[in-house]
């Protein structure tokens, strides 16, 4: 129920104008599914059926991360797979990371901030495929 709630509510604040999340991490397999958004003052941590709010405090660093990223060169590889589980991580609007599907490419910011920005959201949402 809370998931479900939790849900509902992310698309109601976003348009009413409450700021969206500085990361956001989605990973999904038939087994597990995790969301995570990392704000400025703390972390929603969505796992299907349960969901924490951790207070976490981003660094003004974090910003120039993103900057220093939207530079990064993005590998990409085609993907042919179907059916398979899926991750996507973004940084405001930098696509960090895309593992790719049915034909979508898989995309990955290879540079150092990049990697950086990876690590902040990793520690909260390891699960990346």
């Amino acid at each position: 129920m809370k998931a479900l709630f939790l849900g509902l509510l992310l698309p109601l604040t976003v348009s009413a104008g409450i700021v969206p999340p500085v990361i956001e991490k989605w990973s999904y397999s038939p087994d597990l599914t995790e969301r995570c958004l990392v704000y400025e003052d703390h972390v929603i941590i969505d796992k299907g059926e349960s969901f924490q709010v951790i207070p976490f405090y981003l660094k003004q660093e974090v910003y120039d991360l993103i900057e220093e990223a939207r530079l990064d060169e993005t590998h990409e590889i085609h993907a042919d797979h179907c059916n398979t589980p899926h991750t996507s991580i973004i940084a405001q609007d930098v696509e960090i990371y895309d593992s790719g599907s049915c034909g979508i490419s898989k995309k990955e910011k290879l540079g150092k901030a990049a990697q950086a920005l990876r690590q902040v959201i990793d520690q909260f949402c390891p699960t990346t495929y």
